[in-house]
């Protein structure tokens, strides 16, 4: 008798104990991981139960054709009520007699096993089984239940939702087909049978060989055969990798033979298929592996490309916009990082923002390059000293670098050929998210203006555009302190589709603890207001709507009564009923959220004083003179509302943030 699958608490423990006791010339081999479950590893201590652990996929199938019975012993609890006993489907392929407890999921095949309860019947059953003829279910019926007709059925549901004919063909593969394709996979090196293990957990629940999951189940289901290759990326860059063998096998096949990759020098579209490529997926926001093949044929792609239209290309003069305030200890990373760029027909224009640390002086001691123009202004902001760049500049095409990030040598040369060989307006390139010196990520996918209007994902510093774009788009809006990029490449990408070329151009600082960036220092509320501005792109615009939190200071049973609480109450209400979100935090809840989850904070005044984050317009709301505010109150936050209009007056000649009275005027 022999059972294959996981050994945890699915099984009847007790149900094996008894038939092992009441027949002990029966063997019983269990095979799977017995991890965190004693009550198997016990049994053991019966001569006829063996525990073989777990077995490769192909040893385990060797082992249920050798099985007289193949039996299932499942408890009944809510793991067993829901579970989808998949190596019932196995032992009836392999044409075992199955004796199982009963489960709801076994409609499919009941027909062709035996249904036992209790140890009495399991063991008639068994008696039963290994008397008579063996009773195979018919190939139509297996087939009806296998995995090829499972994925065909779950890609013509898919298929009929995206309104497309069927492209996935490499699931209709022979068996022999797939033996062939175990192989190549196999002799590739190139699948991370580990890594593909810790993946997808159902691999070692199941039991099998991870290239045969990949092959049988893996590549269906658009899963990856290692951290370097991306299945569903492939697809988009190659459809016709859907016939045959499959996109990764397409790949393998490609790598093996370089001759067989089109090259643009014979096949001009080469790079226009990665610029026709669209986004049929949301996007992922933060990669943990980087598509290195990708990458690399796309870049053969663009030195082929170079090679044409060197003359063209070396010839284009490129503007880059770098604004600047008080970067002393990073601009000259960034400023050396352009000096590094193989393409060298550029101009560098440094926007100094009223610097105070010596920016400018280091800058003009330490650079000396003809190619680099420094312009200094008063303090008006990033937008600011961005748009007086771009007045400023004579490139055909405009880049942009901030001061804290670098790019890497290749960046603008591959941009520009990559630009003007697809006669494209802008584009942009991947991101390496780093911080602290570790790689935390990557950053890159095709452009969907609907997916980017939900939350940015295209880096200003890899994105480029013609001077053309610029002037239709309009300049940086100064009125932002916010989401300034992030609104200006919605403006460009109206009249020009940004096309994306899946490789690393820029080194990007994520440092989140740089209290210095404008990414942590400015309110969020500007990400509300850059969507509701852009959501008018077919009509009006809308008004922007708010994740309001009120704080105040009561807590328990007592909050209801105090004055704090029932004023929050009624502010709340007004903001629900112009459409806001409204969150009303007692003292004990008033840091539960992280930071940058609320648009806008309400503190009212009280004896505990919330401290108020980055990222937050804050209001504080005083209520009486019991709980006098001082300026440096007034000072951390945006606006400050008191009782009175001469106190109001008297604060706000000091105070930094606005102050308002309660009182009407």
């Amino acid at each position: 008798l022999g059972y294959v699958g996981n050994l945890g608490d699915r099984l009847d423990t007790d149900l094996i104990r008894a038939i092992a006791t009441a027949r002990p010339d029966w063997s019983i081999v269990l095979i799977g991981s017995a991890h965190r479950a004693p009550d198997v590893v016990m049994l053991q201590d019966l001569p006829n139960v063996h525990l073989l652990g777990v077995r490769p996929y192909d040893v385990a199938k060797s082992y249920i054709a050798n099985f007289d019975v193949a039996i299932m012993p499942h408890v009944t609890n809510s793991v067993s009520a829901y579970m989808n006993p998949l190596k019932l489907f196995v032992y009836a392929s392999l044409g075992v007699q199955v004796v199982t407890s009963d489960s709801p999921n076994i409609s499919e095949v009941r027909n062709y096993v035996t249904v036992a309860t209790g140890a009495v019947e399991f063991i008639s059953a068994i008696e039963h089984v290994i008397a008579g003829p063996k009773v195979a279910a018919p190939q139509d019926d297996l087939r009806d239940i296998s995995w090829d007709a499972r994925i065909e059925r779950l890609m013509a549901l898919i298929d009929k939702q995206s309104n497309t004919p069927p492209k996935h063909l490499f699931f209709e593969l022979q068996r022999g087909d797939r033996a062939v394709k175990s192989d190549v996979i196999r002799r590739s090196g190139l699948f991370d049978s580990a890594w593909y293990e810790a993946r997808y957990q159902d691999v070692k629940a199941l039991g099998m060989d991870a290239i045969e999951h990949f092959v049988e189940v893996g590549e269906a289901l658009l899963r990856d055969p290692s951290p370097h290759f991306s299945t569903a990326d492939y697809l988009a860059l190659h459809p016709e990798a859907t016939g045959g063998l499959g996109p990764f096998v397409d790949f393998i096949v490609r790598q093996a033979n370089m001759r067989s990759v089109p090259s643009p020098s014979r096949s001009p579209d080469g790079l226009m298929r990665y610029a026709s490529m669209r986004l049929g997926r949301p996007p992922v926001r933060l990669r943990k592996e980087f598509d290195l093949a990708t990458e690399q044929h796309f870049t053969m792609q663009i030195e082929s490309a170079l090679t044409r239209r060197r003359a063209e290309i070396d010839g284009t003069l490129a503007s880059i916009v770098m604004p600047s305030h008080n970067r002393r200890g990073t601009i000259g990373t960034a400023i050396h990082s352009v000096l590094a760029q193989a393409h060298s027909n550029w101009e560098l224009l440094i926007v100094d923002d009223g610097s105070d640390d010596g920016t400018l002086d280091y800058v003009e001691t330490t650079f000396s390059d003809s190619r680099i123009r420094i312009f200094q202004t008063e303090r008006r902001g990033v937008s600011a000293a961005r748009n007086r760049a771009l007045r400023e500049a004579k490139g055909r095409f405009v880049f942009f670098l901030d001061t804290d990030n670098a790019w890497l040598p290749h960046f603008m040369r591959m941009m520009l050929t990559y630009l003007i060989t697809c006669d494209a307006s802008c584009g942009y390139a991947a991101n390496l998210l780093m911080s602290a010196g570790t790689i935390e990520g990557y950053l890159g996918d095709p452009f969907d203006w609907t997916h980017c209007l939900r939350a940015n994902y295209v880096d200003l510093n890899v994105f480029t555009c013609t001077r053309e774009t610029v002037e239709t788009a309009g300049a940086f809006d100064e009125s932002l302190r916010r989401m300034v990029d992030w609104d200006f490449i919605l403006r460009a990408s109206r009249s020009a589709h940004p096309i994306y070329a899946p490789a690393i151009g820029c080194r990007y600082n994520n440092d989140l603890d740089d209290v210095t960036r404008i990414t942590n220092r400015e309110p969020l509320a500007y990400r509300a207001v850059v969507q509701a501005r852009h959501s008018g792109r077919h009509g009006m615009a809308q008004q922007p709507k708010y994740r309001v939190a009120i704080k105040v200071t009561g807590s328990g049973d007592i909050r209801e009564l105090r004055s704090d609480c029932q004023i929050g109450t009624a502010l709340g209400a007004a903001f629900e009923a112009l459409g806001h979100s409204v969150r009303i935090d007692a003292i004990d809840h008033w840091y539960a959220t992280p930071p940058n989850h609320d648009h806008l904070i309400i503190a009212m005044n009280g004896p505990e004083r919330y401290q108020r984050r980055p990222g937050e317009i804050g209001v504080l709301w005083t209520m009486n003179f019991s709980q006098p505010v001082t300026l440096d109150e007034c000072d951390e936050f945006d606006f400050t509302y008191v009782a009175s209009r001469g106190l109001a007056t008297l604060l706000g000649t000091a105070a930094k943030g606005r102050v308002l009275a309660l009182a009407p005027p």
